[in-house]
């Protein structure tokens, strides 16, 4: 378990695109703090558009740490990373009297490096079992499944049969792990929050909250990605394509800076382009056509969000008992961005100034008119255990793939999606049909032995 560490530090939090890394900036220079990065992509160097850093004016000379520092063909960068690196950046910047302040899109790294957890303290896998799971890169991802429900049975059901990056990460997991290690991993997945109440809290922390409904944030992610490709988003997607192909096991869009929003979505446009058989009208409707899907993936990658807030991180930071320290919430309405200064940055700077003293937490004065909905503990303690209900998997009672197995779904979210699809409609339709035949020929069946003459006795 983690050693508790001293001091106050502020989070800024919320969907992509609602102004956070401005509102660190803002409070760092009004409390003498120092940023620190909690995405997971803009620790890669280069690649500024693809992953939304702020240029350095943007920055405003404020010192950004954990930021373009990982080289983008080196192994990929961990959670496990992340959090000793952190931890020595904020000791760091505590030495020198100064508060930390944490931002970024990656919510998982952030609760990771707030509170103790078992997810959060697992060490960085040894050498030999990187090589192991290297090796597993070349079996087909439906044997690694399979083996991984012979070892792991409880990791298997939560994950997706074609995830293979987690399948290969859980497979990893077991080589490394001790029986307790695994039991105790399995009390975090069936009792998040409980786990989380027993170990508390790393930091006395100011979670604040920047968040827009969706009706106003949508607008606006999709005239940013317009704004990334008249900044040169394909030019960075074009670099990363190569880099790709000149490393061993060619692209993968699991892993590493890959991963950023936009380089999936292009691949149309780029494999067309490669091949010089398009014509310019085809390439551009190609371009058109992959620039939507890139604001469709980013309006989805917001709501996921929105609901890693609700159903994780705030029924931890709402339900976790420290002893000495503890977490004060606030949620700053991000929806007018005329009113952006007054309602965010203003406000948010003044929480900041009145939370870093590391004397008792910040009251909240009053709720603004998006809180309620927002930070009550039973809304939160619903929508988790909503979250772990959707961890189940689904089979379909009438659906089968083309090998004659039954369609698994993983989650809710997928089964609901299935249920409404045309295929299974169809199937729907053919079931009731092949009963209705059914049922129509023994109802002939009947009536024909009903009507046959009965035969005279000898």
């Amino acid at each position: 378990m983690a050693a508790r560490f001293a001091g106050r530090v502020v989070a800024v939090i919320g969907n992509t695109g609602v102004g956070k890394s401005q509102l660190a900036v803002a409070i760092a220079k009004a409390i003498r703090g120092q940023v620190i990065n909690t995405d997971s992509l803009q620790v890669y160097r280069g690649f500024d558009v693809l992953t939304n850093k702020m240029s350095p004016e943007e920055q405003q000379q404020v010192p950004h740490h954990l930021m373009s520092f990982v080289d983008p063909k080196s192994a990929e960068y961990r959670v496990g990373q992340f959090e000793q690196d952190a931890h020595r950046t904020i000791a760091s910047i505590q030495a020198q009297q100064q508060v930390p302040v944490l931002v970024g899109g990656t919510h998982y790294y952030l609760q990771s490096l707030l509170w103790d957890q078992f997810l959060v303290n697992e060490p960085p896998l040894p050498a030999e079992t990187e090589e192991a799971g290297n090796a597993m890169d070349s079996e087909e991802t439906s044997v690694l499944y399979a083996r991984l429900q012979q070892v792991d049975p409880m990791m298997a059901q939560r994950w997706h049969a074609n995830d293979r990056r987690k399948i290969i990460r859980s497979l990893q997991v077991m080589m490394t792990t001790s029986l307790a290690d695994r039991l105790r991993q399995c009390i975090w997945i069936s009792g998040h929050v409980r786990l989380l109440i027993d170990n508390g809290y790393r930091y006395s922390v100011c979670i604040i909250w920047v968040h827009a409904d969706p009706e106003h944030l949508c607008p606006r992610l999709d005239a940013r990605v317009d704004e990334m490709v008249k900044k040169g988003l394909l030019d960075e997607i074009a670099e990363l394509r190569r880099m790709a192909r000149d490393a061993a096991g060619g692209v993968d869009y699991e892993r590493g800076v890959a991963q950023g929003i936009g380089f999936k979505e292009f691949a149309p446009y780029f494999d067309a382009l490669e091949l010089g058989t398009a014509s310019d009208e085809e390439l551009e409707r190609l371009q058109l056509a992959c620039t939507e899907q890139m604001k469709a993936a980013t309006r989805r990658y917001a709501k996921r969000q929105t609901s890693w807030i609700r159903n994780k991180l705030l029924p931890a930071a709402l339900c976790s008992k420290g002893e000495e320290k503890s977490a004060s919430i606030y949620v700053l309405d991000a929806n007018d961005l005329g009113q952006w200064d007054e309602q965010v940055c203003e406000r948010g700077v003044t929480i900041a100034q009145a939370a870093v003293p590391a004397r008792a937490p910040v009251r909240r004065r009053r709720r603004r008119s998006c809180a309620p909905p927002l930070l009550t503990r039973r809304t939160c303690r619903d929508g988790y255990n909503t979250a772990l209900e959707k961890w189940k998997k689904h089979t379909c009672p009438i659906c089968v793939q083309r090998d004659g197995k039954p369609v698994v779904l993983s989650g809710e979210a997928e089964w609901q999606v299935h249920v409404k699809s045309r295929r299974h409609r169809r199937q729907i339709k053919y079931e009731e049909g092949e009963r209705a035949r059914i049922e129509k020929y023994r109802a002939a069946r009947t009536a024909e032995k009903v009507a046959l003459p009965t035969e005279p006795s000898a």
